[in-house]
């Protein structure tokens, strides 16, 4: 979150804004929170800001059984004995540490407290992960993939490896979180004894603070929120912008997120490498 990572000195990054806003409204209404994540930092850090109080846990990676996965969940299992919570809320059901959380709340007794919000169903969106990407890029790499050990079809398959994670997470959870109905469907199909909740998330206050217009809207522009992996289809978007400007030429697509064909700073070798 925003208000932690610039407590500790980290780059801020403006993804999952749903979590900012409940955040703000449970301190604003008295309830005490505390946010806990994975850092790959070599100790815990903890702290309060804003009213919230952080801790970090060790990061597990996505190596189920491994003996960072068994620091991290005996870490986990510390923190939510720690501290009486009336809820243990955790988001995404793909995690690793997400699985973890469930475990360690579950060997401590405490699982009916745990709800798990549904940001994505990691299974199918391993099936779909590169659907209309040509083939001739689904394996490519460029020398910083390699080093790093990614491309395309390696991110599928870790993709389908969170989906491991995400069977247990469904099956042993006790709550779910979800808002819509194939997230509800495919809850009960791995769980028919949880108890689902459709909840729809708190957007950011920029969200509520205008309303559109025609006469005030960019004309003939098309934007999409962001375009990090292919399963966000950019791809297909593009194909479609081809169609759509034989039609209205100045057709304008934005897309969320940083430029990557800045410098920023870098090397013009390194830059070109990345």
């Amino acid at each position: 979150m925003p208000i932690i990572s610039k407590a500790l000195g980290f780059q801020t990054v403006q993804n999952e804004g749903w979590k900012i806003t409940v955040a703000e409204q449970l301190v604003a209404a008295g309830h005490r929170l505390t946010v806990a994540f994975p850092s790959d930092n070599a100790q815990n850090l903890e702290g309060e800001a804003g009213g919230i109080k952080y801790i970090t846990f060790p990061h597990a990676s996505n190596d189920y059984g491994s003996a960072r996965s068994k620091i991290a969940k005996n870490c986990l299992k510390e923190i939510i004995n720690t501290d009486s919570f009336d809820v243990i809320h955790v988001w995404g059901t793909e995690f690793l540490h997400s699985r973890l959380v469930v475990e360690a709340a579950t060997e401590s007794g405490l699982q009916d407290r745990v709800a798990v919000s549904v940001q994505g169903i990691a299974k199918e969106c391993a099936l779909h992960y590169y659907t209309g990407v040509d083939y001739q890029y689904i394996k490519k790499q460029c020398l910083v993939d390699i080093i790093r050990k990614k491309s395309i079809y390696l991110d599928m398959l870790d993709m389908h490896k969170r989906a491991e994670n995400e069977d247990v997470v469904f099956k042993k959870a006790t709550n779910i979180i979800g808002r819509t109905d194939f997230d509800r469907r495919y809850t009960y199909l791995l769980n028919e004894n949880v108890h689902y909740y459709t909840c729809n998330e708190t957007l950011r206050e920029c969200f509520y603070s205008d309303d559109w217009t025609f006469d005030n809207c960019c004309k003939n522009t098309i934007f999409i929120s962001q375009a990090t992996y292919p399963l966000k289809g950019l791809h297909h978007v593009l194909r479609a912008i081809g169609i759509v400007k034989k039609y209205i030429p100045d057709i304008k697509l934005i897309i969320a997120g940083g430029n990557i064909l800045e410098y920023k700073g870098k090397h013009p070798f390194l830059h070109k490498l990345l």
